[in-house]
């Protein structure tokens, strides 16, 4: 548009009418645009948001849900944590939820094994029978040869998927919301 004023033989409609097509497509170039460490989250279910918890005989289980991170622990240990790049819900009370995790993370261990560095990794997180504010069940994705992590958010999206949800969330932890 700068260009356009500066030429002399540019007609004022035609600048008028270049500065409204700018104004118009500018928010188009960027939706969808990453902003850093939090990238655009598509079809997340608010009602997850919130500290989530299962007390059994072991200890509490803890997930905890934001706008845009999650967390997972036992306890006072945190095992998960990471950026929500991704989101798809399933139905009005289940979906996945796609993490980024984030730098120093490590996959959980046997004491004596070295802890696989997945910095950066995915992880899909299930979830299903969500009544928002009141209880959820949730899973994160797992393997019989332990975690599921992905290399890319395309393979993540790609795996963790309504019709793989029996595959890699074998294991639900009914979950209710700390007030």
């Amino acid at each position: 548009m700068f260009l356009l004023k500066s030429l002399p033989s540019v007609s004022p409609r035609l600048r008028f009418a270049s500065g409204v097509f700018a104004l118009l497509l500018a928010p188009f170039l960027f939706a969808g645009c990453s902003t850093g460490d939090d990238e655009l989250v598509i079809e997340f279910n608010q009602g997850l948001i919130g500290v989530w918890e299962n007390v059994t005989q072991g200890g509490t289980e803890i997930f905890t849900v934001t706008s845009n991170r999650a967390y997972y622990g036992f306890d006072d240990d945190t095992f998960m944590r990471g950026f929500i790049v991704h989101a798809v819900s399933f139905s009005a009370n289940s979906g996945v939820i796609i993490v980024r995790h984030d730098p120093g993370s490590t996959a959980w261990a046997l004491p004596g094994e070295v802890a696989a560095d997945i910095s950066g990794m995915f992880l899909g997180v299930y979830f299903r029978n969500l009544v928002p504010g009141v209880s959820v069940e949730m899973a994160q994705a797992a393997t019989t040869a332990g975690t599921a992590e992905q290399p890319t958010l395309s393979a993540a999206i790609n795996r963790f998927t309504l019709g793989n949800m029996a595959t890699y969330a074998a294991g639900f932890s009914p979950l209710t919301r700390r007030p």
